[in-house]
């Protein structure tokens, strides 16, 4: 079975999927710089500084280069703005998303959309058996979008995740290649 590159830009409902670009720093940092995110993220920093838009955007250019391609980092755009961003990377026969979406577009569907779109090229690039996508249990929001999407609760992680000085608790997802 042949597995294809990452496609650069795709679109679904009025926004575009596509890579990082160094002229995103500015509506990046305007879209992730919200407590909110934080709060239902296992990795998103508050504050969001320039410079962490300018780090994570350099970041991601890098890994566009890599070969073989185990790691993808999507922003999300409605026109011009950044409203959020999606990524899969590849771990053995399991590939994992992730995704966040700035408040303004909650509760519309959208990222609903986005994933439903996503997940089909994640099991295109990669021979994997399934995807996964762990949310935060205090993020109820976040397990509806991937139910939604196909994916069934499969464990729940205690303890899996440390922020500041918390310990937080996940539930895993999967969605299993047909």
């Amino acid at each position: 079975m042949k597995y294809s590159l990452v496609p650069t830009v795709f679109s679904v409902s009025g926004m575009t999927i596509r890579e990082y670009q160094t002229t995103d720093v500015e509506s990046l940092r305007r879209a992730a710089n919200v407590p909110d995110i934080a709060v239902m993220t296992a990795s998103m920093p508050y504050p969001y500084r320039r410079r962490d838009a300018v780090t994570w955007i350099q970041l991601c250019r890098r890994r566009y280069r890599q070969r073989p391609v185990n790691e993808r980092h999507y922003v999300i755009t409605c026109g011009q703005e950044v409203i959020g961003a999606v990524s899969a990377s590849r771990h053995g026969d399991e590939a994992e998303i992730g995704y966040w979406l700035t408040p303004a577009y909650w509760g519309q569907g959208r990222m609903t959309k986005v994933v439903r779109k996503f997940v089909p090229f994640v099991f295109s690039w990669w021979p994997v058996v399934r995807v996964i996508g762990r949310t935060l249990l205090n993020n109820p929001a976040s397990g509806r979008v991937l139910e939604k999407s196909g994916f069934y609760r499969t464990a729940n992680e205690i303890h899996a995740v440390r922020k500041g000085q918390k310990w937080l608790d996940l539930l895993v997802y999967a969605k299993y290649r047909r």
